[in-house]
């Protein structure tokens, strides 16, 4: 039985049972259950270039990751929902909620998942064929080694490394400041807080499933190089976000005008499912979920930067409407 499938059984699991307490008013947080959640992107990273070919990553990596960012906008809202229950105090809600969900997911994985498509029962005999002509684009059932210095010399994966950093960056400082900004700025209650947070990233979710489908086609067309679908795709998600950070500077007290640029520019980062992210996959699909696990480190160190350096900036100088 596939070892991925273990992984994400073990991270539900103890994402679950680890407990959290109350005292005097502070949530003392259990971290380790993040840490089991950085195996989660470099296994369905190993599962997408094992299962599809490089002209169809693209739309098929987007359904998968978008499911990162529409779990977002459920756990945004849904949390913002929860926590007005007056059972258990409102606020345990979305941590019990949450880890039951994953636990019923965790069963329904363990059942279904097949690690290769030669070993599931159910797949089409003319996908199977398909797949087995183009062996090589896909990632072997051989272990390779990792090719270290070749991979540290690789101007490639340098730039994989900087998409990385600089889109969880941005992605990072939209996910811990926006509902800060919202409630302190803009003064918006909970309730509503959590579904206007949730907005960028449904509207992120819903442009990354056209782009991946418009990328697609050019892709099936030959209009566009698939090295050239991966560079439009990552400066959309990249620019366009940045493009949107630099504007609040100027919308003030404008609640509605600060809600429309989130969300128009934040949008944007959806193509990024179909840019840097299937790079792994089309540099080296039997080291793919590797290269994503170290470059997704390299960006998870946004996630420690972004709130501290935020914070640093602003400092008691952010004033309320």
């Amino acid at each position: 039985m596939d070892d991925r499938r273990h992984i994400y059984k073990l991270h539900t699991h103890l994402k679950f049972l680890l407990k959290y307490k109350k005292e005097g008013g502070t949530v003392v947080h259990i971290y380790p259950l993040t840490a089991f959640q950085g195996v989660t992107f470099p296994s369905m990273n190993c599962m997408l270039a094992t299962w599809i070919l490089p002209k169809d990553r693209s739309m098929f990596s987007t359904i998968v990751y978008s499911g990162f960012q529409i779990g977002t906008v459920i756990g945004l809202y849904a949390t913002g929902w929860l926590c007005n229950f007056k059972y258990l105090e409102g606020w345990p809600l979305p941590f019990y909620t949450f880890g039951g969900l994953g636990i019923a997911w965790a069963i329904t994985w363990y059942c279904i998942i097949y690690e290769r498509p030669e070993d599931h029962p159910g797949i089409p005999n003319a996908e199977l064929r398909q797949l087995i002509l183009n062996y090589e684009s896909r990632k072997q059932a051989e272990v390779l080694p990792m090719p270290w210095r070749g991979m540290l010399t690789s101007l490639t994966f340098w730039a994989v490394v900087a998409s990385s950093l600089g889109n969880d960056y941005g992605f990072f400082t939209l996910l811990t400041e926006l509902p800060t900004y919202l409630h302190d700025v803009q003064h918006f209650n909970i309730e509503n807080n959590g579904a206007l947070s949730a907005l960028p990233y449904f509207l992120m979710w819903i442009f990354g499933l056209l782009w991946a489908a418009l990328m697609d086609y050019l892709t099936k067309k030959e209009t566009l190089a698939l090295v050239n679908i991966r560079r439009l795709s990552t400066g959309v998600a990249l620019y366009g976000p940045m493009i949107g950070l630099i504007a609040m500077c100027f919308v003030n007290c404008n609640a509605i005008l600060a809600t429309s640029v989130l969300c128009i520019f934040g949008m944007l980062n959806g193509a990024v499912n179909s840019g840097y992210l299937c790079s792994h996959q089309d540099i080296a699909p039997n080291l793919a979920g590797t290269l994503l696990g170290i470059t997704n480190t390299v960006g998870a160190l946004a996630g420690i930067a972004a709130p501290a350096i935020t914070s640093y900036i602003i400092e008691d100088k952010a004033s309320a409407c």
